[in-house]
């Protein structure tokens, strides 16, 4: 495991580690906001290393059952090859939820959603 993946894996436990465990509630009109980071692992065909990822998520709570999310990630990553360009990777998506028992403490959903992946590689 590379140092990068390491650094990152301890950073996001570090991260989890500090948090309470809260009753989760799902608030009618109720917007959300949710910073992400994650690790994107590329197809070995595309030639593009392996990238930490980060994000941020925005949702809305249209009633206590269904809800609409957007986020947006980027990837700052680079070809394999020796001396190969930056390349950013932008995924953007956008989904509609449904929370099976918005009472409970643990909600159960369903969500389904559409999204796109854009390739920024430097010099096109």
């Amino acid at each position: 495991m590379n140092r990068s993946l390491k650094a990152l894996l301890l950073a996001a436990c570090l991260l989890l580690a500090s948090f309470t465990l809260a009753a989760a509630e799902v608030r009618p009109g109720a917007f959300t906001l949710s910073p992400m980071i994650g690790y994107q692992g590329f197809d070995s065909n595309l030639d593009i290393d392996d990238s930490a990822v980060y994000g941020l998520g925005f949702g809305y709570n249209l009633n206590r059952n269904w809800a609409l999310e957007a986020d947006i990630r980027y990837a700052p990553t680079e070809a394999e090859f020796s001396g190969g360009p930056d390349v950013d990777v932008w995924t953007v998506t956008g989904n509609v939820l449904y929370h099976f028992q918005p009472e409970q403490t643990l909600v159960p959903y369903l969500v389904a959603g559409l999204g796109g992946l854009q390739y920024n590689i430097d010099g096109t």
